[in-house]
């Protein structure tokens, strides 16, 4: 199983392909394959920059042969959170997500901050140096990247960990 994790923004969007590979009925592997951080033009028009992240997310998949494509999506839910008027525009960009996956028969996972916080660092309220640091220690990756990089890297790995535990995609 291939996974699409995405970290949805209007200002920057971060995405990560995982690949789980079973070994034995209880061993599994999971490896990073591609990742990214998407940072569109500024633009008053923040629908300009949901165009672009959809374009971007496009030439992602063409790039990437047929047989190595991920098969599912894992998307951060964003809730209202601190200014409404962002978390609305968020949500918007999720769902412009949430549609290039429908395109690409990739079945979407919505997941909390919480949810895969706990899930891939053991605290719902994990800082996001937190996250960062076992992203990195657990893929061996330097500290180059952005953070919606590593958020979007370890959104992937959440849902990873539970298709395996629950034997679903």
């Amino acid at each position: 199983m291939r996974v699409l994790g995405i970290d949805p923004g209007t200002t920057q969007a971060g995405w990560a392909i995982l690949d789980l590979t079973e070994h034995s009925i209880s061993e599994f592997c999971i490896d990073r394959i591609a990742s990214g951080s998407i940072v569109p033009p500024k633009s008053k028009d923040y629908l300009l920059r949901l165009r672009h992240i959809f374009g971007v997310l496009t030439m992602v998949m063409h790039d990437i042969p047929q047989d190595d494509r991920p098969t599912c999506l894992a998307i951060e839910n964003q809730f209202a959170g601190k200014n409404m008027n962002t978390g609305i525009k968020i949500g918007k960009a999720a769902g412009v997500m949430i549609g290039w996956g429908y395109m690409w028969e990739l079945e979407p996972t919505e997941c909390t901050v919480q949810q895969w916080k706990k899930g891939v660092i053991g605290k719902g309220n994990a800082t996001k140096a937190e996250v960062a640091e076992v992203v990195r220690e657990r893929f061996v990756l330097g500290d180059d990247l952005e953070q919606d990089e590593y958020d979007a890297i370890a959104i992937a790995w959440w849902h990873a960990e539970r298709s395996m535990r629950e034997g679903t995609e």
